[in-house]
Parts: structure tokens; sequence; C-alpha cells
């Protein structure tokens, strides 16, 4: 059998982020939704952005208030066979959610323009 997506990994900036089990990701790109009146006339079209949600592992060293304020940020989401995404001018849309437990961790969402795949 062939390798199927297992793992996700997260770089923000160059730096890969000490991300948990369940990263994921919006491509983002045009939607699709339906014109109706008396009958169904078509489709009308809408950008939306993409987006990249998870949450990273504390550590002494962890700022999350850091990754938060930054913009203009560049995301990349690899997935451990092989595929590669990049949002180019993203931000962190919310500040971060910080949960105690082990791991204590940080949640996020960064959105941006449509991902492209390199």
């Amino acid at each position: 059998m062939s390798k199927r997506f297992g793992k996700a990994f997260v770089t923000v900036n160059g730096e890969l982020l000490e991300s948990l089990d369940g990263a994921s990701i919006d491509l983002g790109g045009i939607t699709r939704q339906a014109v109706v009146g008396n009958g169904y006339y078509g489709h009308a079209e809408a950008e939306k952005e993409a987006t990249v949600a998870c949450e990273i592992a504390i550590s002494a060293a962890t700022r999350p208030e850091d990754i938060h304020a930054a913009t203009a940020l560049t995301v990349v989401f690899r997935l451990d066979t092989g595929q590669t995404y990049v949002i180019s001018g993203a931000v962190s849309a919310d500040p971060p959610t910080i949960t105690g437990g082990t791991p204590g961790k940080a949640g996020y969402k960064f959105i941006g323009p449509r991902a492209e795949a390199v």
C-alpha cells in the first residue's frame, strides 16, 4: 500500500512550529452559490480566504503573542506525503487561545489569500 497523509508540518516565516496533531488547511479559492428565483439561474462566485488552523506546544521559549502580532506572514503547510502549500501575506486571525494540560498549548488560525501548491 502507498503512504497516506498523517502528519502536517506548519512553518511560519521560516520557523517550524511545534504543531500538535490535528493541524488543518483550507486552501481557499473560489466558492460558488446558487442563484435562484423562479428557478435555478446558475451560480455566483466569490473568493474565499485560505486558512491554516493549528495548536502548538508551549515551552519556556514560546511567546504566543509575538506570533499573533506579526503581519505579512509566510505560512507553509507541508504534508508528510510530500504536498506543500504556501499562504503568502497571511496574518493570525485571532489572539491565540492558551490551554493548560499536558502539553500546554496555544491555538492559532492563520488567514490569507488562496494557498499555492509548490
